[in-house]
């Protein structure tokens, strides 16, 4: 036994799967290269030599906590470096496979294990604080979704992600384009009149909502390596409107490693996607690397537009370009391009007598395509200083969309038209250090920065009720200045303290022109004449600085805990349509209390993480029905949300893995007394803020096993998530207005080749039937957003 137990151990510290290529066999690790990694924690230089090679490395994360790494410098393979930081240490190579090293704890001499031996989790990184660290040695609640649960999920959009992270949930508009994101119960209540979102969305940490605008905010993920939601305000690292918390989308980067793979998919709507990649090095080495991704969607629909004879279909395409240059070991040029197009016929409004039939059926009338266009261009270049990296960031971003819907009402059909075209143009410099010895701090590390960006929103409206029009036009400019710099050190070896702050300037721009709107309304309301506005320009600019700090104490190598205090500020702006022409409401600002802990069990097999915290809003920025028909944005004195969010990643056994987490978020107005509900006065103080749900819910069960026949593993996976409903008070008809709760289970089983994949699915297996986003309107009408209806399918990938 001790014979077979040193010669496995043996031949996994010593062999090395190759790379494929495109008719090319290389030992991806065993390629010299110039390699230079100051001494550190051992999680640090583990992250830095990943960057500075293109490996992965996976380890338990409580394995690498408290531990430190020795220095390497000169020229050697990945494999060689990283003995090198690992001597003296506990811990030693277990796996290599293609450009992945898995790493576990050394195994004493004459010590017994067996091929049960399971690694829960690899070591993953976060950019929570503007640097790529190990998410657990974060002070604060986030939730990332890895490359590998994107792909087992099947996430291609923002509803998958949502639908697996708590306190986390989301509000449609009846499109693609009408997408409201609640953390922690904090939700944009303002839609796009305001001057900045609540949930900031960030794809490689370039804002795609500056504006506020709903329709930047679901691009499809066209390449994305993992989907990081940080809770809570984020003022210090991510700036101003980011409030509740912040959404970051992490793309994959070109390597080396040459790579083709296709992906397709087949549903029962029916709808089809497929999906390329190819990638690899156009000189053959580091100099010039590229990777192109590719996607197609064609999706009928599940919502019947009888007057039409046709569905609430949907399609989408996209590509995105990524090329990397690295003209020396210090210098790393990024250069990336994406465009995704949405065409989809109708809303997803239904007929409130039709909502569970077995085909749900649409209010909507107009006949024609709408289109949603997204567009991003970012140049990043980063230089490594023997004491840091400096890094310049260039992004260009642009969105498009053509809205135009229409409802039957008696005696006459109303039709909606909303072309939006939003543009931003942002560049940030900054610089980050780590592993820096002072005397009295311990171990220093440090993030500096300065960020700037000019957005563009404008609107054309234009309303037919058939015996009136409401037309306007409206321009929203944001200019924004950042100086932001983030401190952490350990003036002993188990404590980290953190402080940061951000000094922000927004400069809010609007204009407006709006023709007189004439409204016919039902008795005792009569007729109503709202006068047009001539040409008019309102400008403020608003100032804040955003600090925030955090201590982490690790207990022991497996468990820690932690406090943070921060803050942040949303712009206020102006009113531009409607009676409230001109009106100007107040920035809000925010601060919030937290506390949590990480702990590690049974030999890393049971994960533990839970936050619990209490925000406190001043002057909340809100949408009040000021007159039947028209709304105007207002502020609120005080809200809070109290809550938790708690995490558990177990993996029992080989091969079964269960993921659970929950969310409690307790919102209230606690100062509102002076509310406008339909034009008249009311006291909202004690009420639940608008879209809250208090609780969200999720669980993934999936067990995986080999096949050696057929050289695979098969799995079978469950996914099941409940959210509840969430109200709106400030809404005329608060009785059906908001969300449903909801319980979605989904089932997923195939097999997992080397070189190849395949899956069958059902999503919402019994069909569950719940409004995503519900009203009432001026004419009367019930509005209700259907949620996806049950669909199952297959899908592929194949790795060439």
């Amino acid at each position: 036994m001790k014979f077979a137990r040193c010669y496995k151990e043996l031949l996994l510290t010593s062999v090395i799967a190759t790379v494929t290529t495109w008719g090319t066999s290389v030992s991806f690790a065993q390629v010299k290269q110039d390699i230079d990694i100051p001494a550190q924690s051992l999680a640090a230089a583990i992250t830095e030599l990943a960057e500075e090679t293109g490996i992965k490395v996976s380890a338990p994360s409580a394995l690498l906590a408290g531990k430190t790494a020795n220095s390497v410098s000169g020229f050697m393979t990945p494999q060689e470096a990283l003995g090198r930081i690992l001597a003296g240490t506990d811990i030693e190579l277990r796996e290599l496979a293609e450009s992945r090293i898995v790493l576990g704890q050394t195994v004493p001499s004459g010590a017994f294990t067996d091929d049960g031996d399971v690694l829960l989790d690899p070591v993953t990184l976060t950019t929570a604080r503007r640097i790529a660290e190990d998410v657990t040695n974060v002070p604060a609640s986030v939730s990332v979704v890895t490359e590998q649960e994107i792909e087992r999920s099947n996430v291609t959009d923002l509803i998958d992600y949502v639908e697996r992270v708590p306190n986390l949930s989301f509000q449609e508009g009846g499109n693609p384009i009408d997408n409201d994101v609640s953390i922690r119960g904090i939700s944009n209540f303002t839609g796009d009149a305001s001057s900045g979102p609540v949930v900031g969305f960030f794809i490689d940490d370039v804002s795609l909502n500056p504006t506020g605008a709903t329709s930047t905010i679901n691009p499809n993920l066209i390449d994305v390596e993992q989907v990081e939601v940080l809770f809570g305000p984020q003022g210090t690292t991510f700036g101003r409107s980011t409030i509740a918390g912040a959404v970051n989308l992490i793309t994959k980067k070109p390597s080396e490693e040459r790579e083709a793979i296709l992906e397709f998919q087949g549903g029962s709507f029916p709808d089809g996607r497929v999906k390329g990649t190819l990638g690899g090095s156009l000189t053959g080495d580091e100099l010039l690397t590229a990777r192109l991704t590719a996607f197609g969607e064609v999706d009928r629909g599940f919502i019947e537009l009888p007057l039409q004879d046709d569905f609430n279909g949907e399609n989408n395409f996209g590509a995105r370009l990524a090329l990397r240059s690295k003209p020396t070991d210090r210098l790393t040029l990024d250069l990336s391009g994406s465009f995704d197009r949405t065409v989809f016929d109708q809303n997803s409004t239904v007929d409130p007598s039709t909502f569970f039939d077995d085909q749900p059926q649409s209010f909507e009338t107009t006949d024609g395509q709408q289109t949603l266009n997204r567009s991003l261009v970012i140049f990043d270049g980063a230089y490594d200083f023997d004491i840091g990296k400096l890094s310049s960031k260039t992004s260009l971003s642009r969105s498009s969309a053509d809205q135009l819907s229409g409802i039957l009402a008696v005696p006459t059909e109303v039709i909606s038209s909303i072309l939006t075209d939003t543009q931003s143009i942002a560049q940030e410099f900054k610089f980050d250090a780590d592993g820096i010895q002072v005397p009295l701090l311990g171990e220093v590390g440090f993030v500096a920065g300065v960020n700037f960006a000019f957005s563009d929103e404008d609107v054309a409206t234009d309303i037919d009720f058939g015996f009136s029009a409401l037309v306007a036009d409206t321009t929203e400019s944001v200019n924004d200045l950042g100086i932001f710099g983030d401190l952490r050190f350990r003036p002993i070896e188990r404590l980290e303290l953190g402080v940061g702050a951000r000094f922000s300037r927004a400069s809010v721009t609007f204009e407006g022109e709006q023709e007189d709107a004439v409204f016919i309304l039902p008795p005792p309301i009569g007729t109503v004449v709202v006068p047009g506005f001539p040409f008019e320009s309102f400008s403020e600019t608003f100032t804040a600085i955003t600090p925030r700090g955090s201590a982490k104490y690790d207990w022991t190598d497996d468990f820690s805990t932690y406090v943070s205090i921060s803050t942040g500020f949303r712009p206020g702006g102006f009113n531009v349509l409607g009676p409230a022409f001109g009106l100007g409401f107040d920035e809000e600002r925010v601060i919030n209390y937290e506390g949590g802990f990480r702990k590690s069990v049974f030999d890393d097999r049971l994960n533990l993480r839970g936050s619990g915290f209490a925000l406190f809003y001043d002057d909340i920025q809100i949408t009040s029905v000021i007159a039947p028909g028209s709304v105007a944005i207002t502020n609120a004195g005080a809200a809070r949300s109290i809550g938790t969010e708690f995490n558990i990643n177990a993996q029992p056994i080989q091969g079964l893995k269960v993921d659970l987490s929950y969310g409690l978020s307790l919102t209230e107005f606690t100062d509102f007394d002076d509310a406008v509900v339909g034009g008249a006065e009311t006291d909202l103080t004690g009420e639940r803020l608008p879209n809250a749900p208090v609780h969200t819910f999720r669980i993934t069960v999936e067990y995986e096993h080999s096949v050696k026949k057929l050289d695979a593993d098969a799995f079978f996976r469950v996914e099941h998530s409940y959210t509840s409903e969430g109200i709106d008070v400030t809404s005329l008809t608060p009785e059906i207005s908001g969300t449903d709760a909801r319980n979605i289970v989904n089932l997923r089983s195939g097999l997992r080749g080397e070189t190849w994949d395949v899956e069958a699915f059902v999503e919402n297996l019994f069909d569950e039937r719940f409004s995503v986003g519900s009203d009432a309107t001026a004419i009367g009408l019930s509005l209700f957003e259907l949620g996806e209806t049950r669909r199952f399918g297959v899908r592929g990938r194949v790795r060439f």
